[in-house]
């Protein structure tokens, strides 16, 4: 949400936006992984999994669930394990030198600014 704010005030390109977000998954831990880590699947079940998907193109967590590996809340939580675990859109792009700290300062004041005024003004908080 943030990335596409930068984008729309021209804090960043959207090639830019592109590249931060290509960084950020790098860096994000397949959920294969995190349920390993978790221990909800063995690593035999994972390469079940992994061999499914290569011949099906079906998302990982969805052919566990299927196969009965693991339940949609063990699902749940290794997606939000994962999302907890990724990087900061803002962060990432300090680190590759695509914004300063001085203008992601400044983006993230705007954008929380703008954030409180639509809360603010929308009909149902009347």
């Amino acid at each position: 949400m943030i990335g596409i704010y930068l984008v729309n005030e021209q804090f960043i390109t959207r090639d830019e936006f592109f590249e931060v977000s290509a960084a950020r998954d790098t860096k994000t831990d397949p959920i294969g992984r995190i349920a390993l880590s978790e221990r909800i699947l063995s690593m035999k079940q994972v390469m079940n999994i992994l061999s499914e998907q290569a011949t099906n193109g079906e998302r990982f967590g969805e052919i566990g669930v299927r196969l009965g590996y693991m339940t949609e809340q063990d699902l749940w939580r290794i997606l939000y394990l994962q999302a907890e675990s990724r990087p900061h859109f803002i962060g990432t792009a300090i680190s590759l030198g695509i914004l300063t700290q001085e203008k992601a300062t400044e983006a993230q004041q705007r954008f929380r600014t703008s954030n409180a005024e639509a809360m603010l003004s929308r009909p149902d908080r009347e």
